[in-house]
């Protein structure tokens, strides 16, 4: 869920892993169909978007927008409708344990927090700002 920045660094990290079928879902239909034209060009016939999302069939589901920085906020998608043992992932980092994760925990999918995309960032950022290198002479 979600077709800004977050999602589509991570939908490029998934077909780039060698995820089969992608289906990406955001209500700016707009910013949804861009995403898939962009993915088509490097993956073609593995990512669709759609304006729900089919959760049944699902390994594993990210939330990557907004929802559920805020306590009121609403689920982004609903638990009740994801397979068994399905993968339920959230990149919110504050607060650690959102709504969704505390859901999905307490019906048995394993969960992601969003800190740990942040961990694999750090690497990535040391070496392109190349942070470990000794100064210049």
């Amino acid at each position: 869920m979600g077709a800004g920045g977050a999602g589509s660094a991570i939908a490029a990290a998934l077909l780039a892993a060698g995820c089969a079928q992608l289906t990406l879902c955001d209500p700016d239909t707009a910013k949804l169909a861009a995403l898939v034209a962009r993915l088509e060009e490097h993956w073609p016939g593995r990512a669709r978007g759609e304006a729900a999302p089919a959760l049944d069939d699902a390994d594993i589901v990210v939330n990557a927008t907004p929802l559920g920085m805020r306590p009121d906020d609403p689920q982004p998608f609903p638990l009740r409708a994801l397979a068994p043992r399905c993968v339920v992932a959230d990149v919110i980092m504050k607060p650690r344990e959102t709504a969704l994760l505390k859901a999905a925990a307490a019906l048995g999918h394993p969960i992601l927090h969003g800190a740990h995309m942040l961990d694999h960032q750090l690497d990535l950022y040391r070496t392109f700002f190349r942070l470990d290198e000794p100064p210049a002479p």
